[in-house]
């Protein structure tokens, strides 16, 4: 099973939110990120769990 990670840049740009706000998520725990160096990281499966708790972007589906 393949897990992709991402940049607090690129899960902004598919959340269509800014990036201060991923990190926000990320600072209130409703991301898990994992810090690499000074910059965040985050797996695939945290932005559909974070989807799928704190939206209703399932239920449209």
């Amino acid at each position: 099973m393949k897990n992709n990670v991402y940049t607090v840049k690129q899960v902004a740009k598919h959340l269509k939110v800014s990036e201060r706000t991923v990190i926000r998520l990320i600072h209130d725990k409703k991301i898990k990120a994992s810090k690499v160096g000074y910059t965040w990281r985050i797996q695939e499966k945290d932005i559909n769990k974070y989807l799928n708790t704190y939206t209703n972007y399932a239920k449209e589906a």
